[in-house]
């Protein structure tokens, strides 16, 4: 699941619901009104939920 890290959160989520599969985010930081948030790690526990650790950033860093 490491290819979704850098992906818009939104994008990330639709992928793993696509696919059945649980799972939680964390915000990693504060974030300011028109930022992008970016998938900055992806953890899978023990019961296969996976956990998304985004950050906010001002820019997208796939495009």
């Amino acid at each position: 699941m490491n290819h979704l890290i850098g992906l818009n959160i939104e994008d990330a989520k639709e992928e793993l619901n696509k696919k059945g599969i649980a799972y939680i985010v964390v915000n990693n930081n504060h974030n300011v009104d028109g930022d992008i948030y970016l998938v900055t790690n992806v953890t899978q526990l023990e019961d296969k939920t996976m956990v998304l650790t985004i950050g906010s950033f001002i820019f997208n860093l796939k495009d």
